[in-house]
């Protein structure tokens, strides 16, 4: 950054008039004038225009008010400055109203025509941001190089090691690579945060897998069992098929025994009949009896007629009812079998669906359960954190001073150095002055005449022992005085000493409150990701229950549906059709009971029938004896045919003789054919619901393996993924670009810096960078420590005189500035120097002076702030700045 032009206004000791300050036309310039009188203020306002940062009172966080001209409201800085090339224009405002102070920035580049663009953003912070970006360093980096504030050259070299790597990173612009790094940090905590979800997704499906890893021979055996069952239920079926052909033929046969049957005790009771007939006409032609009442028979004939005739017609109506009661039954048993069949293949359908919602329901229960687990572990992991920062906050708590602590021992210290410092300079001062009187003395007693040491006049006796005496008083007291100082300082040394030991036990505290502080914002940070994974925790537990919960709904509506086709079955075995029908077999059951017939009572009717029949028969015949005969004849040969048809009809009998055991045996095989079937048909439907259940598995056995190998793939190229940016983010880190970076630039500080002091101090001092420090217990340490060494040896820099410090300081912070000059890239190209030069001598003054135009060449421009003669005679422009009523005003003065 190279000034060009300032315009300030209202600005510390400048008053409303608005001066305008040229630095285009200069390579070499010192700001000079009275204290006060307005010089460092220049340099605060290109600070301030820049930066919006300056000198300000304690506490304060903003400098703005304190810099307003007093009496007035409001300040104006324009600056106009050059950054690699590139005209930029930056106008600072502040105006302190009566309700609020407002403040305004602006930023333009200009073009080669000096046309103004503005790129002021929509905020004073971005537009401040954008400021930083085009200059490439931070406030506190410029205070630490290129800037030598009045009474803060040593800011650099007091700074502890860490924060002086800090700036130094700064200063190299370091700062892209830790921007980069944690961008880096952040793609990797994120990779890591999903890598961590995605293994826990894919522990849990291998979990899974692991569970249903016998799903296919499961499925295999129910199927092969499945198959086994059909065939068995096929043959059975088959074997129903074939025991109701048999009946249907015993059944015939069954008819045909009783058919025979009813011919064979038709033929008996003809063969009786007859033999009676027989044995009637035998003994008619024995007795030859005659006095029967014929009309009484008769009588008896038409009433048994009659009775046999009325149990016929019942025998016919029970025959009638009974085939209807067997047709009317067949067709309700084939309506409820039919009913039976479409329920059970209704309840089949539904039941496996239950099977399948509940093996899904105790599947995600079981993944609900991890899920909890999940939360329980990241809770329990959240509480451990936040005890671990209750316990790093306990032990920051003591720690939260230690900074004032230390700036207060600083400033104690830092008193007494100085102190100390004026003691020496005293004690060196009165040596010096007791040498000399000693001197005067020595040559008092060499000259032969009396003389006076003062004016070199001669003098009486008297007036050389007066002198003498005098000068022996003096040194007496000069020496009395030196011892006494010799004692403060010994003991100032001694008190030195410890206070540098308890400033050195305070850094130790200050490292001990940024290690914890560090430590804390981590942890923090990982509470922070904890609780954002609970967040998204919790969000899959309540989806997951949702999902058990219409999991439930559905079985509970599935369950619904069982009750509702098992009342509707019952409903249907209700419906009008069957209830009549059932109604219809009660009906004729009943009217069944209310027919009286009895077997045996019609077959002893309709023998007393025929036995009368018989009578009158041969009652009729007795008249004709011939025709008895004849009769006789034909029915002995009735007879004869009677005992034929009877033998047929015995031997066809006799192929009935077993059909009882095989009825009864069909019967039995009957019901345990029903049984069989009904313990299959219940085997068969647990199998189906169990291959039902399986196939749901296998399904997800399916889906999850894909989803494995989907995980699978994602989980490696996720670690592939975080590595990388883990080791992007150690390339980038301070221990890799940065270190490397920074090891570079150190030998650059080291040499430039060490031809200055060799220039400065006659080859007498000189520092050492140390980037590395070897550690108690083994290893190194990261570090940036400054190792002061001259004639005497290696001193802490703390005791170093201020004039030593400042030759230090200044040659430290020139090798900075000019590795920043040669560094591609870099955007500072002047040098500020605020005074400082009061603690140098004459010949310290001539040595800076000689280092100022050696290092001319190297720098765009050099301003330096001086009120001392010595300095501001030897640069060829001056800045007069005069403090005036209206306000300090400056003056160009150019001494060739």
């Amino acid at each position: 950054m190279i000034p060009h032009q300032l315009q300030i206004k209202n600005f510390l000791s400048y008053g409303p008039e608005t001066q305008i300050i040229n630095f285009s036309n200069y390579h070499l310039i010192c700001l000079s004038g009275k204290n006060g009188h307005g010089k460092s203020a220049l340099l605060d306002a290109i600070t301030w225009a820049i930066w919006g940062q300056a000198r300000k009172s304690c506490g304060n966080s903003k400098p703005d008010a304190g810099l307003l001209h007093l009496g007035q409201k409001h300040m104006m800085v324009i600056l106009e400055f050059e950054v690699n090339g590139q005209q930029y224009r930056v106008r600072r405002e502040f105006l302190n109203t009566a309700t609020k102070p407002f403040a305004t920035l602006d930023f333009g580049i200009k073009n080669a025509e000096g046309k103004l663009t503005a790129l002021t953003d929509k905020t004073i912070k971005d537009t401040q941001e954008k400021i930083e970006r085009t200059i490439g360093i931070t406030y506190e980096s410029f205070t630490n190089s290129t800037f030598l504030r009045q009474g803060q050259s040593n800011e650099f070299s007091k700074k502890l090691p860490k924060e002086r790597k800090e700036i130094l990173a700064q200063i190299l612009q370091l700062s892209k690579f830790e921007e980069q790094k944690k961008i880096a940090q952040i793609h990797a905590r994120k990779l890591q945060t999903d890598w961590i979800a995605e293994c826990c997704i894919a522990e849990r499906i291998e979990q899974e897998l692991t569970a249903l890893a016998t799903v296919a021979i499961d499925y295999q055996k129910v199927q092969n069992d499945l198959e086994q069952l059909t065939e068995q239920l096929k043959i059975l079926t088959d074997a129903k098929t074939n025991l109701l052909a048999q009946a249907q033929i015993l059944q015939k046969k069954q008819n045909e025994q009783i058919f025979l049957q009813q011919q064979k005790e038709d033929i008996e009771k003809n063969i009786a009949i007859t033999l009676q007939d027989i044995k009637k006409i035998q003994e008619f032609f024995t007795t030859q009896t005659t006095d029967i009442d014929q009309q009484k028979l008769k009588e008896e004939e038409q009433e048994l007629a009659k009775a046999v005739q009325v149990l016929q017609q019942a025998q016919q109506q029970k025959l009638q009812l009974k085939e209807i009661y067997l047709t009317t039954k067949e067709k309700l048993t084939e309506i409820i079998n039919k009913l039976q069949r479409d329920h059970q293949a209704q309840e089949q359908t539904l039941t496996i669906q239950t099977a399948q919602l509940q093996e899904a329901f105790v599947y995600g229960q079981k993944q609900l359960e991890q899920e909890q687990a999940l939360q329980a572990s990241l809770i329990f992991e959240s509480k451990a954190l936040r005890q671990k920062l209750d316990h790093l906050q306990a032990e920051l708590h003591p720690l939260l001073n230690v900074k004032q602590e230390q700036a207060q021992a600083q400033e104690l210290f830092e008193k007494n150095k100085q102190l100390y410092q004026e003691l020496c300079a005293q004690g060196l001062q009165i040596k010096q002055q007791i040498t000399l009187m000693i001197d005067k003395q020595q040559q008092t007693k060499m000259h032969e005449q009396n003389i006076c040491l003062e004016c070199d006049q001669a003098v009486s006796h008297e007036q050389q022992q007066k002198i003498s005496l005098k000068l022996q008083q003096q040194l007496t007291e000069a020496e009395t005085t030196f011892a006494s100082l010799r004692q403060q300082t010994q003991n100032l040394k001694i008190s030195l000493t410890a206070e540098h030991t308890a400033l050195q036990k305070l850094q130790e505290s200050c490292n001990q409150h940024i290690l914890l502080s560090t430590k804390f914002e981590e942890q923090n940070k990982q509470h922070q990701t904890l609780i954002k994974q609970l967040v998204v925790q919790e969000k899959k537990i309540i989806d997951q229950q949702q999902q058990q919960g219409k999991l439930q709904a559905e079985i509970a509506k599935i369950t619904t549906d069982l009750q509702n086709i098992a009342q509707t079955f019952q409903q249907q075995l209700q419906a009008s059709e069957i209830m009549q029908m059932q109604q219809s077999l009660i009906t004729i059951e009943q009217q069944a009971k209310l027919i009286n017939y009895q077997a045996a009572h019609h077959q002893q009717l309709e023998l007393s029938l025929n036995k009368i029949r018989a009578t009158l028969a041969e009652l009729a015949a007795i008249g004709n004896a011939e025709e008895q005969r004849v009769q006789l004849t034909q029915l002995e040969k009735n007879h004869k045919i009677y005992h034929e048809q009877l033998k047929i009809l015995q031997e066809k009998l006799l192929l009935f003789v077993n059909l009882e055991p095989e009825l009864q045996a069909l019967v039995t095989q009957e019901q345990q054919h029903e049984k069989s079937m009904q313990e299959l048909n219940q085997t068969h439907q647990k199998m189906l619901v169990e291959k039902g259940s399986l196939e749901h598995k296998q399904k997800k056995q399916l889906e999850l393996q894909t989803e494995a190998q989907a995980l699978k793939i994602t989980i490696k190229n996720l670690h592939d993924e975080m590595m990388d940016y883990q080791e992007i983010a150690k390339a980038l880190g301070k221990d890799g670009i940065q270190a490397l970076l920074i090891e570079q630039a150190i030998p650059e500080i080291e040499h430039e810096t060490n031809q200055i002091l060799a220039r400065l101090t006659n080859n007498q001092t000189q520092i050492f960078i140390e980037s590395l420090r070897d550690l108690k217990k083994g290893g190194s340490k990261e570090t940036l420590d400054i190792k002061i060494s001259d004639s005497f040896g290696l001193r802490d820099y703390e005791m170093f005189s201020g004039g030593e410090a400042f030759r230090i300081d200044f040659a430290l912070r020139i090798g900075i500035s000019k590795l920043l000059a040669r560094r591609a890239g870099t955007t500072l190209q002047t040098i500020f120097i605020d005074e400082g030069f009061g603690s140098q001598d004459e010949e310290g003054l001539q040595l800076i002076m000689d280092n100022i135009y050696k290092i001319q060449d190297d720098f765009a421009k050099i301003i330096i702030v001086s009120h001392l003669p010595e300095m501001k005679e030897q640069f060829p422009v001056q800045f007069m700045i005069e403090k005036k009523r209206c306000g300090s005003t400056v003056s160009v003065v150019e001494q060739g």
